[in-house]
Formats: structure tokens, sequence, C-alpha cells
């Protein structure tokens, strides 16, 4: 009888999987993880989504592992690829580039916007807007270009 009792306590102690992903969600539940996902199997925790960086993607390993009841994790979480901005040197050659196809159209480019001005045919309107997203500026700003 004192047998049984014991192995009783023994799993009754034991977190089940349901109060691990609980607790894993609580503590996630404030992180910056975009598609996040956790997975758990008799104490594994597989966490996974995108990271805003190393650091976080660290830090977030490290708070899951403390968590009673966790196994060992498998971090699956990828770290996001820095968003790149082109100077503004660069995004004026490929500006200039650009709209050498573009007649009647131009551009300015100041903190990393281009501004366009100018007429263009609606029908060259997507191709022109597609290359200069390709230059990759914080933002292109057409108010001022003539739609015919």
């Amino acid at each position: 009888m004192l047998v049984a009792t014991a192995s009783m306590l023994g799993t009754g102690c034991k977190p089940k999987d349901a109060d691990i992903q609980k607790k894993v969600e609580v503590t996630m539940s404030s992180a910056n993880i975009a598609q996040l996902t956790v997975a758990i199997n008799e104490g594994i925790v597989a966490i996974g989504g995108q990271a805003a960086d190393e650091t976080a993607r660290t830090n977030w390993e490290e708070a899951v592992k403390g968590l009673k009841g966790v196994k060992s994790l498998i971090n699956n979480l990828s770290v996001a690829a820095p968003v790149v901005i082109e100077a503004d040197p660069v995004l004026a050659e490929g500006l200039n580039t650009v709209l050498k196809a573009f007649k009647g159209v131009e551009g300015s480019i100041s903190e990393g916007v281009i501004s366009l001005s100018g007429k263009i045919k609606r029908d060259n309107l997507a191709d022109l807007m597609q290359k200069l997203q390709e230059l990759k500026p914080k933002k292109v700003v057409s108010d001022n270009l003539i739609k015919e």
C-alpha cells in the first residue's frame, strides 16, 4: 500500500503537458514572435516562429527552459532578416536608371523616401512602382504624379 501511494505521489507531482503548455503560452505571451507555435510531448517543448533578433531568440529559449516540467527544448525560432533601406546616393543612382525608361516622370529622394512628379500613362504605373520598390526605399510617394 505504501509503494502504491509513493508512485501515485510521484506521478501527481509531475506537470502534465497541458499544464506546461499553459505556462509556456503565458511566459511567451509578451514575446514579439511572429507566427508563434508551441508543441509539447512528455515534457519536451518545441517552440517556433520568427523572433526579432538573435538576442530575443536566446532569451525566450532560456525563459522556456526554466519552466517547471520542461525536460528539454527544441528551439525552432528563426530570426527575421533585417530590413535593408538603401542610402540616398545608392537610391539616387537606381532612381535615375529607372526613370530613364519612363519619359515625363521626375523623382527626388530625401531620407530614403522617393517622391515622384510629372506624368505617366496608367498602363506603365505598376511597372514603374515595381521597379522603384526593388530599389528598397523606405517609401515611394506618387501624390504629385499625374496618371493619364
